[in-house]
């Protein structure tokens, strides 16, 4: 008997006293409350665009908008918070009329619901809501015990202070526009940036949790006149995207959304680039890169019909 009391006592210690104190959990919150309260404060229709970090650094809101003359927030923010919950939180953005494009990373379409550190840490920090609405008994004792020991103690012993929040959302901050978009990333670094291809999903062909979610979240725009596009990450262009298998996945995922309805804009292959654009990861753009991203990303939606005639409609609800 003493075994289960132990492990009822520290999932209650972690539902009631654990905070991730540390700089993840609170970047992602600071970016979620700078970006809802640009995107809550436009009046008339707007593009939102959603995904994680590839996007905070790829296709420039403010470009957008430039171009399109349509109010435009960069809403990405982290690929570890799962495309499930990032368009759940996108919901409360999102009008009649809005346009919404999600270029997310392939770990997010190929992600099977396996517990994420990210995510887990961040919910159970800053939105148990959530946990109450989505988490059953079992998803609920995964989640509690996704959190070590060491990070409980950590939360508990050491805190954290007003004064060091407000320093370091400032320093979140400093490069973040008025749109959302990062900027003054400049220089390339080969040491960090990832080399190897992403990990394709075993097996490939199947409906993950990751499109299950975009799926569903494209059957809310269409109830919600909401126009919703998919359109592919920045990648690292490398010759293992060519081979066969590589292939047969972007085949694949162009035939899901093809037979579910979902719009899709461009090519896997539109959005890679050398490496010497990215600085360090597979799918972070330096300024330069994201400068190029955004340029083709125009392009490929002024070929897009359904694109042009949607901002059409758009500008005339737009003060």
């Amino acid at each position: 008997m003493i075994i289960p009391v132990i492990f009822a006592g520290y999932f209650l210690a972690v539902h009631y006293f654990y905070f991730d104190n540390k700089d993840d959990s609170f970047s992602v919150e600071t970016y979620f409350d700078f970006k809802e309260s640009i995107a809550d404060s436009i009046q008339g229709n707007k593009i939102l665009f959603a995904s994680g970090s590839n996007n905070f650094l790829g296709i420039r809101a403010y470009q957008i908008e430039e171009e399109f003359k349509v109010p435009t927030v960069n809403m990405s923010i982290h690929a570890g918070l799962q495309a499930e919950y990032i368009l759940h939180r996108l919901k409360s953005s999102v009008n009649s009329g809005d346009m919404v494009i999600a270029p997310f990373e392939y770990s997010n379409l190929g992600y099977t619901g396996e517990p994420g550190v990210t995510l887990n840490k961040y919910i159970l920090s800053y939105d148990k809501q959530y946990v109450d609405d989505h988490y059953g008994l079992v998803d609920r004792l995964k989640l509690l015990s996704s959190i070590s020991i060491l990070d409980l103690a950590n939360s508990v012993i050491f805190g954290t202070t007003k004064a060091e929040d407000i320093e370091k959302r400032a320093n979140f901050l400093k490069n973040i526009n008025r749109n959302g978009d990062m900027l003054n990333m400049t220089q390339h670094d080969s040491l960090k940036t990832k080399k190897n291809p992403f990990a394709l999903p075993k097996p490939f062909d199947v409906e993950t949790t990751g499109l299950k979610a975009i799926k569903e979240f494209n059957r809310y725009c269409k109830k919600n006149n909401v126009t919703f596009f998919i359109t592919f990450p920045n990648l690292i262009k490398d010759k293992a995207y060519t081979k066969k298998k590589y292939q047969e996945y972007f085949e694949f995922l162009l035939s899901y959304f093809k037979s579910n309805d979902i719009a899709v804009i461009g090519t896997p292959e539109d959005a890679m680039y050398p490496k010497k654009l990215f600085f360090d990861s597979e799918y972070h753009l330096i300024s330069n890169g994201s400068d190029i991203r955004t340029a083709d990303f125009i392009r490929l939606f002024k070929e897009n019909t359904e694109a042009t005639t949607t901002i059409k409609s758009m500008k005339t609800n737009t003060p």
